[in-house]
């Protein structure tokens, strides 16, 4: 997001792991897809729950049924 504001490219380095560059990729395009602001991609983290067992693509899974739950309803301007 910093990047974003700032107007920088991001270059994210995943070291071979396909699975974690594939998520990255597929969340990028529905970002783009969605038309998500910096400030509604900040708001739909804070909507994240926490949990108590590390997963790493708790993030990525977790923003996809939010994004497709908003969407689904046409909302996605609104419910910011």
């Amino acid at each position: 997001m910093a990047a974003s504001i700032a107007g920088r490219p991001l270059q994210f380095c995943i070291f071979g792991d396909t699975v974690m560059g594939n998520k990255c990729r597929q969340m990028k395009r529905r970002l783009e897809m969605d038309n998500v602001t910096v400030g509604q991609l900040y708001k739909l983290l804070l909507e994240i729950p926490k949990i108590e067992i590390y997963d790493e693509m708790h993030v990525f899974d977790s923003l996809e049924e939010i994004c497709a739950k908003i969407v689904k309803i046409g909302e996605f301007e609104n419910i910011f």
